[in-house]
């Protein structure tokens, strides 16, 4: 019976481990628009994806100054990886000049709510089966 209760608390230990992240993607605020990080821009993360936000200013030849930050789930280890798809997007308005690019990651739901409920119903169920057995 023991061996069955450890067996049960691994595996749950386990899908703790394998569930994916959800984070907001394709949502933020520029110097002209914003698009709101709400219920329709969550996403799971893929597997080694974390959340991650961009925070942005730059200067557009003849168009002016902007800034912004945008969401998205990204691998941890890419930061330059962040700033240059964001600068190839704004590249499209035209010549990109003073260019700043930060980013900052996190790894708890929607830091950028669900994964924190899955954690707390696996650690609930856990709990009962091994009181539940003893």
């Amino acid at each position: 019976m023991k061996t069955t209760t450890l067996l049960a608390m691994f595996a749950a230990i386990v899908a703790v481990g394998h569930c994916s992240l959800r984070c907001y993607q394709n949502c933020g605020s520029g110097s002209s628009d914003n698009i709101p990080c709400d219920k329709s821009k969550e996403v799971d993360c893929t597997s080694g994806h974390v959340c991650a936000k961009s925070e942005v200013s730059y200067e557009v030849f003849g168009k002016g100054k902007g800034s912004g930050w945008f969401s998205f789930c990204w691998a941890k280890t890419d930061q330059a990886g962040i700033c240059t798809a964001v600068k190839a997007q704004l590249a499209t308005q035209g010549t990109i000049s003073n260019w700043n690019c930060g980013v900052e990651f996190c790894e708890t739901a929607l830091c950028n709510s669900g994964f924190t409920a899955h954690v707390s119903i696996l650690v609930l169920a856990a709990g009962v089966l091994v009181f539940g057995l003893f």
